[in-house]
This record gives C-alpha cells, structure tokens and sequence, in this order.
C-alpha cells in the first residue's frame, strides 16, 4: 500500500558553538532520517537559540547545509526563540531556500512575519493537506506569556478549506500549542506523557473552533513543552506533540522525534521514536 511518511524534529534548540550538545542532536536528525528514511522532514520550530546571540542566524546556515546531505524534502515553521536577536523571521525563510530540497509552499500567507502555508500529497486513493502555521514568538498585547495563531490565519485555514475541498483528512504543523491542549486533563484516553505545564497562548483566536466547524483538520501537532509527548482527541481531533529532538535544552525525555505516516487507504499512524546513541 502506498505511503507518505513524515518526520517532525521539533526545539533543536541548537547554539552558535557547535557543541557536544549540538553534534548529538545532528547524530539523532542523521541516524533517524537514514533509519526511517521518510518523504518529508518537518521542523517544528526552536531550531536555534538567538536571544542576546550576535548574528544567531549563522547557526541556521549551518543546520540548512547540514540537512542537504539527506537528499529529503523539507518543511519548516518557527518558535518563540528562532528570532530574539537582530534579525526577522524574513531572514530566515530567505536562508531555508539555501537547502535544495525545500519543499513547495503553497497559499502561502504572511501576517506581522508569520508564515502559513499547505503542502498537498497526493496519493491513488487519498489525498491529505499538510497545513503549517507559523504560531509566533511572544503575545505583543501582554495579556499572556506565548503568542497566538493570527486571526487572519483563521479566516486563511476556511479559504484553504474552500480550495481544497476534496482534501478532508488533514493535518495541522505549529510550533506553540493551542490552548485547547490543555482539555487533556479532561480526556478519557491519553496516550503518551504529560511531564509539564502546557505553554500555550492566554489569548485563544478560535482556531480550534475553525478547525471543528471546517471539519477538514483531523491531526494537530506541535513543539513548544519539551516534556510532553502526550496525543488526545478532542471532539474528533487528535492533538498531539512531538518529541523534543536537541540535547542543548531542558528536558527530561529521551531525544527523538515524531513519525506521522499517511496512508493511502486514509489511515493516519503516528508514534514516538526514541534516539538510540549507541547505534
């Protein structure tokens, strides 16, 4: 049966030095890329540290020239510590074009430098939407801590919907959690750990009301809390995160990733995969 299989790395959390720390967590990209050998890459935002960091983004060359050696489409999103330094998020989309397997954005749209963008896949018998937000950095009202999908990226995921139509079993990518995550402690079954505070945004954008009244939307995934690891489903759809993928942040999980794998017959699979060192 035909497939479509998807890696998300998510807070990599990589420094200007290029560590012990750092060279773990390109060990952990190269031997789970190569193990699994997926169709897509997804990076789910923190790829770097740049707060009081001179010329952070260098650190995002040198990830961009690492990932080209894998001959495996790529797609990214950022997080709140992608862009704390003198730089815009425009700079680093402009450096994601410097890798040869960016993966083709379309209805790509970007509001105050976030980014929201779909990748189709098509198979025989289904068709799947790959939608990612871009959830920003920190909220610039102050009401809360973490920032927000835009409001005009709610009105963009019912244009899409429009569009697409005959794409009904899609998936969300973003970097913060939406506040809807934190229904887990109501949820009868949870798979996976809670560990930790769910970081999502104060000020809640209905994003998850546009999700449920499209209906197209059946998979939500996200960064952001390095010790969660949790799915749930809520009202039909399944949130969950991915795995914390760096060695040069907090956490106490073991490193890893997330597999989502697309098939043809319109089953969605995902599960955790851990990083073995010793391999």
């Amino acid at each position: 049966m035909e497939q479509f299989k998807i890696i998300q790395f998510t807070d990599l959390h990589l420094g200007p030095h290029h560590d012990d720390k750092d060279q773990q967590t390109f060990e952990l990209i190269k031997q789970i890329t190569e193990t699994y050998n997926p169709d897509l890459l997804i990076f789910t935002g923190d790829q770097i540290w740049s707060e009081g960091i001179v010329d952070a983004y260098e650190t995002y060359e040198r990830l961009v020239v690492f990932l080209n050696q894998f001959n495996t489409r790529l797609a990214f999103t950022y997080g709140n510590h992608d862009s704390e330094s003198n730089y815009d998020r425009n700079l680093l989309r402009s450096i994601e074009k410097q890798t040869e397997f960016l993966t083709e954005k379309f209805e790509s749209k970007i509001i105050n430098d976030k980014e929201a963008y779909v990748i189709p896949v098509d198979m025989e018998n289904a068709k799947y939407l790959l939608y990612v937000i871009d959830t920003g950095s920190t909220d610039r009202t102050h009401y809360g801590l973490y920032d927000f999908v835009e409001p005009g990226h709610n009105v963009w995921l019912s244009d899409v919907q429009q569009k697409y139509k005959e794409y009904n079993n899609n998936l969300l990518f973003t970097h913060i959690p939406l506040p809807e995550y934190n229904a887990v402690s109501e949820a009868r079954q949870i798979k996976g750990g809670k560990n930790e505070t769910i970081g999502s945004p104060l000020l809640n954008t209905g994003t998850f009301a546009h999700i449920l009244l499209n209906g197209d939307i059946k998979n939500v995934f996200a960064g952001h809390d390095h010790d969660n690891d949790f799915s749930f489903n809520l009202n039909g759809v399944s949130l969950h995160y991915g795995r914390v993928s760096g060695f040069n942040c907090y956490g106490d999980l073991c490193r890893g990733a997330r597999e989502i794998v697309l098939n043809d017959n319109g089953l969605v699979e995902t599960r955790i995969i851990e990083y073995d060192s010793t391999l």
